[in-house]
């Protein structure tokens, strides 16, 4: 199991060490004091504040993660908009879709409370939410973590940060010993989605915008 001080190392050599910490974007640190695992894209690469998919809409972003890592947190930047209005939001993890039989989609692995607070989420804030259970991985590889923002209408889910992702680009995995051939980069699925995240994930839509995220 490789350990937090060797993701440090890793990350600092990489160049990718550079993660919103208290006071880089006027939000604070998550208060979990977990160490931050992985990230789905370099914070400094993100082109701007991007909306959701949509009210009730699934938004996800692969990320890679280590067989053995313990997911409590999965972290989002706010963009410029916030939430208003909002009754329900929802963060979680799923796998790659070696979870679940149905091709072009993905297992629910971890998900967050759903937390109805009207603005739950807030402009250029580091927002943190604890999973309602750690997840230890259980291979190295690709994961996705997820957002459901629900509003009284499409433009009230508010933005994150986030970058314009390489589009139809398939994962080779397989699912239930069938081959799974619509993993992308950035996806959005379901919809009506309100108090509880899909398990499975509904099939999976290609899409530009990809999500900054990092998990602790």
């Amino acid at each position: 199991m490789i350990t937090p001080a060797e993701i440090d190392q890793v990350l600092a050599l990489a160049g990718l060490r550079l993660f919103p910490g208290t006071g880089f974007t006027g939000g604070a640190t998550p208060a979990s004091n977990k160490p931050i695992l992985a990230q789905t894209m370099p914070f400094h690469l993100c082109s701007g504040n991007n909306a959701g998919a949509g009210t009730g809409v699934m938004n996800l972003t692969a990320i890679w993660l280590l067989q053995g890592m313990v997911v409590t947190n999965i972290n989002f930047v706010t963009g410029g908009t916030a939430e208003s209005g909002g009754s329900h939001c929802l963060f979680g993890l799923y796998d790659d879709g070696r979870g679940t039989a149905t091709a072009n989609q993905l297992k629910l692995l971890a998900t967050s409370a759903d937390n109805t607070g009207a603005t739950f989420m807030a402009a250029n804030t580091n927002m943190g939410v604890v999973m309602t259970s750690p997840y230890t991985c259980t291979y190295t590889g690709i994961y996705y973590v997820a957002l459901v923002t629900v509003g009284t209408n499409a433009t009230m889910v508010g933005t994150v940060k986030g970058g314009t992702a390489a589009t139809n680009i398939n994962f080779p995995v397989t699912a239930g010993g069938v081959a799974n051939t619509g993993l992308f980069w950035a996806a959005s699925a379901g919809s009506g989605i309100t108090t509880a995240l899909p398990d499975p994930s509904g099939a999976l839509t290609s899409v530009a915008l990809s999500m900054y995220a990092y998990v602790s």
